[in-house]
């Protein structure tokens, strides 16, 4: 009888052993550095130029990246960086330069993630001129990403 019970739970450890780890690998947040917005209201459309510098400690990528955003324009644009393995969208719209949804994602399909940037951390300058408002992010802002 022991015999059984020794060869069954030597089968059961056998197995999970030799069974494949399909947990999925935690992927750390993309730190985005220098993280500027500024807002262009005389000319029409209103224009937003929103960039940053883009740090990926998953793939170990730096790039930097920028886009041009008319007020109103339609969500689904994307937008390359300088490494084209990422894109920028603004799945909301940008209709404050301190408030807005931000994504990243691979073109691939190996990661994405999305982050809204509004807070204490924007320090925002009106303008008389041009352009009307422009504004940084105190610190590094981070956007979580997943598979």
């Amino acid at each position: 009888m022991k015999f059984n019970t020794v060869a069954t739970t030597l089968a059961a450890a056998t197995t999970a052993i030799a069974a494949p780890n399909t947990a999925k690998r935690d992927l750390y947040p993309i730190s985005l550095t220098d993280l500027a917005a500024s807002y262009y209201d005389q000319i029409k459309p209103e224009t937003t130029i929103v960039n940053f510098k883009l740090s990926d400690p998953n793939t170990k990528i730096d790039t930097t990246c920028d886009a041009n955003w008319s007020v109103g324009e339609a969500a689904t644009l994307k937008f390359n960086c300088s490494d084209p393995t990422y894109q920028v969208s603004f799945p909301n719209g940008i209709y404050n330069v301190e408030d807005f949804m931000i994504e990243i994602s691979r073109p691939d399909g190996s990661e994405s993630g999305k982050a809204r940037a509004y807070g204490n951390s924007w320090k925002c300058e009106k303008h008389d001129g041009y352009p009307s408002e422009t504004c940084s992010w105190d610190g590094v802002f981070h956007v979580g990403v997943s598979k």
